[in-house]
């Protein structure tokens, strides 16, 4: 899974977080488990930075925060 992970964030994190939107907005009913974390739909532009930046980091990806994050903050107004 981690190599698949680093694999979609090659091209930079806004790509990874338009990707399901079309899904989410065919979407009627959402049922949503984490065990460890808000789920992306109900985060914070704070704290969907930190999990971001986190991850850019860790996977050594391009750094697209600020687009990441609009993008991200965008997919919540689906709900």
């Amino acid at each position: 899974m981690y190599v698949e992970w680093r694999r979609q964030t090659r091209a930079g994190m806004k790509r990874l977080m338009l990707t399901p939107a079309p899904l989410y907005e065919r979407t009627t009913l959402f049922r949503i488990y984490e065990h460890s974390a808000v789920p992306g739909l109900f985060q914070t532009a704070e704290y969907s930075a930190a999990i971001l930046t986190y991850f850019i980091d860790f996977l050594d990806a391009p750094n697209d925060l600020d687009a990441a994050l609009q993008a991200r903050m965008e997919r919540q107004k689906m709900i």
